[in-house]
C-alpha cells in the first residue's frame, strides 16, 4: 500500500481539527458541566492515538521524501544521440524539453545544434552531457547493503563477469544510489552497462558535430536520461538527498574549511608566541655573551695590571739602578752608557782601574753576578782604562699569591 503524501497527512489533520471543534461547539452547554474521569481517559486515549499515527505517518515520510529527491533529473544540456540523428535536450528547467534535431548527414542543421548547445551550456553554466541509445545499453538493478557503499565500485565491476557474459575491461559503467524505501539498511543501485565500442562510434558521431561532451549517460527516454557517469567509474551520480546534496557538500566543505582555519590560527598565534619568546631568549643570550665577554675583558685587564704591578715591585726602575752605581763607583771612574734589556745590565765607561770594579759592583743590592765582557783598553791620553761590564738583575722571589693566580709575568 503507497504511504500518503505530505499533502494528503496535512488535510487528514485539518480535518481531524475541524471535526473537534466542531465536535466542541455543538456540545457546548450553557451551564457548567465538571468532566468525569471517563471522559478525561476518553480525551486522552483519542489523544495518544492521534500523535502515535502522525509519527508513524511521518517516518514513513522521510524515507520516501529521500527517495522522491533522489530521482530527480540532473541539471544539464543533454545531447540524446540515434543512429541517425542527434537530440538537443534543454534539461536546465524542472521539465525538459527538446529544442533541435539535426539529422545524420545535415552539415547545416549540425552546426546549429552545435551553437545552440553551447550557447546554453555557457550562459546557464551547465556541463553537455552526451546520452548513449536505450538500445545499447543494459540496465540493472541492485540492492546492496549500505556497509557496502565504500566499496561499491569494485563489487559492481566484479558482479559485471558474475552476471552478464561480458568482462569488465571492454565496457564503461556507471551507478546511480538511492536509500532504499522501506528499508534504511539497504541501498537502491541502477547500474548502467555499456559497450566500450558503442562508446567510441557514439563519441565519433558528436565529434562530427565538433562538441566535446563533459560527461556520458544513458538515455532513460527521449528526454531524461539515468544520471550516471560512464567515462570513469566512480560515484559521481545523484545521491540520496537529491537537490540539496550539493549544498549540504558546500556546507561541510565550509565547515571544514573553518575548522583548518581555528586551527591554524591556533597553531599561528602558538608560532607567534615561540617566536617572540625565541628573540627575547636570542636577546638576552646576546646581553648575556657580551657581559661575559666584557668580564673577561676586564678580568684580563686586571690580570695584567696585577701582572705589571708585580713586576714593577720585583724590578727596580733604571733611574734607580744608575744612582746605585754611580754612588758605589770611584771618583777616578765614571759611566758612559747603561743598556738594560730584560734581567741583563749592560755599562761601559772608562776607570783608572777597571779590574776593581767588579768587586766594587759586588756590593750593590740592585745587581749580581757582574763580570768584563770585553777586553780592558788602555787609553794613553786619558790614562784610564775603557772597560765594558755586563750584571744581572737581582729580583726577589714572588710571592706565593702571585705564583698560585699565574700572574708572575717575565719582565
Amino acid at each position: 500500500m503507497p504511504l500518503p503524501t505530505f499533502s494528503a497527512i496535512l488535510h487528514g489533520a485539518i480535518s481531524v481539527s475541524r471535526q473537534q471543534a466542531m465536535s466542541a461547539q455543538v456540545t457546548k452547554m450553557p451551564s457548567r458541566v465538571d468532566a468525569t474521569p471517563a471522559t478525561q481517559s476518553s480525551l486522552f486515549g483519542l489523544g495518544r492515538r492521534f500523535l502515535a499515527w502522525w509519527g508513524a505517518e511521518l517516518t514513513g515520510l522521510v524515507p520516501d521524501w529521500f527517495g522522491a529527491a533522489g530521482d530527480s533529473e540532473r541539471r544539464c544540456v543533454a545531447l540524446v544521440a540515434e543512429p541517425d540523428r542527434v537530440s538537443l535536450i534543454d534539461g536546465s528547467a524542472r521539465l525538459p524539453r527538446q529544442l533541435c534535431v539535426a539529422m545524420t548527414g545535415d552539415a547545416t542543421a549540425g552546426q546549429d545544434l552545435r551553437r545552440r548547445a553551447q550557447r546554453l551550456a555557457r550562459t546557464k553554466g551547465l556541463p553537455i552531457v552526451l546520452r548513449l541509445p536505450r538500445s545499447v545499453c543494459l540496465v540493472r538493478e541492485l540492492t546492496v547493503p549500505a556497509a557496502m557503499r565504500p566499496k561499491l565500485q569494485q563489487m559492481l565491476a566484479l558482479d559485471i563477469e558474475r552476471a552478464t557474459p561480458l568482462k569488465a575491461a571492454d565496457v564503461a559503467f556507471g551507478w546511480t544510489v538511492r536509500q532504499s524505501r522501506g528499508e534504511r539498511s539497504a541501498l537502491s543501485v541502477t547500474q548502467v552497462i555499456v559497450k566500450q565500442t558503442a562508446i567510441d562510434s557514439t563519441l565519433a558521431q558528436c565529434t562530427e558535430l565538433g562538441l566535446v561532451p563533459d560527461t556520458l549517460d544513458c538515455a532513460r527516454d527521449d528526454l531524461t536520461g539515468f544520471n550516471v557517469e560512464l567515462r570513469a567509474a566512480r560515484d559521481t551520480s545523484v545521491q540520496s538527498g537529491g537537490p540539496y546534496a550539493r549544498p549540504l557538500r558546500w556546507l561541510t566543505t565550509a565547515c571544514l574549511a573553518m575548522v583548518c582555519l581555528i586551527c591554524w590560527q591556533a597553531f599561528h598565534r602558538q608560532d607567534l608566541a615561540l617566536a617572540a619568546v625565541g628573540e627575547q631568549f636570542a636577546a638576552a643570550k646576546t646581553r648575556a655573551l657580551a657581559q661575559r665577554a666584557a668580564a673577561e675583558r676586564t678580568d684580563g685587564e686586571a690580570k695584567g695590571v696585577s701582572a705589571l704591578l708585580s713586576m714593577r715591585a720585583r724590578r727596580p726602575l733604571a733611574v734607580a739602578i744608575w744612582t746605585d752605581i754611580t754612588r758605589l763607583l770611584p771618583d777616578t771612574a765614571y759611566l758612559a752608557n747603561l743598556h738594560l734589556e730584560g734581567e741583563t745590565l749592560t755599562m761601559s765607561g772608562q776607570a783608572k782601574s777597571a779590574a776593581g770594579l767588579i768587586a766594587i759592583l759586588q756590593q750593590s743590592k740592585l745587581i749580581s753576578e757582574a763580570t768584563l765582557t770585553s777586553p780592558v783598553v788602555y787609553n794613553a791620553t786619558t790614562g784610564t782604562e775603557q772597560f765594558e761590564i755586563s750584571a744581572k738583575l737581582a729580583l726577589p722571589a714572588p710571592s706565593p699569591q702571585a705564583v698560585a693566580g699565574g700572574e708572575v709575568a717575565r719582565p
